[in-house]
């Protein structure tokens, strides 16, 4: 049967929690299917990380199925792939607009080609119609996210949110860390590597009960940059060290005072001493006051000396 794989999104409502992610799964009616192997890999340039899991699911019945692929996906995490094995080929989904989607989509199914739409949907979740899930076999899925490392004190944190409380066949990890040669700005349990150019960490397991997330974080080296080439494209990440600059204070200020009768009920005092605070601040300060209602009404000047703003409240006031 043909296939026509389609990656649209659809934005219903975004509720998103860090760092939070649960195990992928499919659904079929009421019953789970059960995740028995999966093999992650991690490539990480710079700031950058793609993720991608190969996920495949067991169906145990002698029946062909249909079920809904639910993957849930943590903030700051777009997917960037999504491909299913279809007679022992994957076929690599395309990226259209919602409506556009829903259009082939339909159109599609006329022509009696089965197809295969993901979908965004509520808090940053993807869902996805799998068919068919042959009898005593095994169904592939394919997909793959990008994120934004956080940097936070010198250091890049990854997190790979892997505590599915699930016990599976094979299990497999390659994390591979570009332009970095020293293992010791990795602060993590796992084992890299030298590889070239880069560091790489790998886990192979049987049997093996996903049951903890996998953490590490990398050191930036200074503002040593990061440069990574693959056909045609190029990533260059680098820190730029903020300096911080004392802005001079203002001479002059304006101030627009709303004087509606829409604002008759205002907190005037915490406006008068958020005022004050300025002016303490500001020590000595020329300041325009315009007030206005539904067009300007009064412009007025007022020399602010020492902090001192009695002439200008008792103005506000009036």
């Amino acid at each position: 049967m043909k296939k026509l794989i389609l990656f649209c999104f659809l934005m219903l409502q975004v509720s998103l929690h860090l760092f939070s992610q649960n195990s992928p799964e499919i659904m079929v009616g009421e019953k789970k299917l059960d995740l028995a192997k999966l093999n992650v890999d991690v490539k990480i340039a710079g700031n950058m990380a793609t993720t991608t899991f190969e996920l495949f699911f067991y169906n145990p019945n002698d029946e062909q199925l249909e079920g809904e692929l639910s993957f849930p996906l943590g903030e700051g995490r777009e997917v960037s792939r999504f491909a299913l094995d279809i007679n022992g080929k994957l076929r690599e989904a395309v990226i259209v607009e919602k409506e556009k989607a829903r259009v082939a989509f339909e159109s599609t199914v006329r022509r009696r080609i089965d197809p295969a739409l993901l979908e965004k949907t509520q808090g940053n979740n993807y869902k996805a119609r799998i068919f068919p899930i042959e009898p005593k076999s095994y169904k592939r899925v394919v997909l793959a996210y990008d994120e934004k490392l956080i940097l936070n004190k010198g250091e890049l944190f990854y997190q790979l949110p892997l505590a599915y409380e699930v016990k599976l066949e094979e299990f497999n990890l390659k994390i591979s860390i570009a332009d970095v040669e020293d293992t010791s700005g990795i602060k993590t349990n796992l084992k890299f590597e030298k590889s070239g150019k880069n560091l790489v960490a790998e886990i192979n397991k049987v049997n093996f009960k996903l049951d903890q997330d996998f953490i590490f974080r990398i050191a930036k080296n200074g503002n040593k940059p990061t440069f990574v080439a693959q056909d045609d494209f190029f990533y260059w990440y680098n820190t730029i060290e903020a300096k911080e600059r004392v802005r001079p204070k203002p001479s002059k200020i304006r101030i627009f005072w709303d004087a509606s009768y829409s604002e008759k009920d205002r907190q005037f005092q915490k406006e008068i001493d958020l005022l004050q605070s300025y002016f303490d601040y500001l020590i000595n300060v020329e300041v325009q006051l315009v007030s206005f209602d539904f067009k300007a009404r009064h412009s007025k000047s007022f020399k602010i000396e020492n902090g001192e703003a009695k002439t200008l409240f008792e103005f506000l006031k009036a």
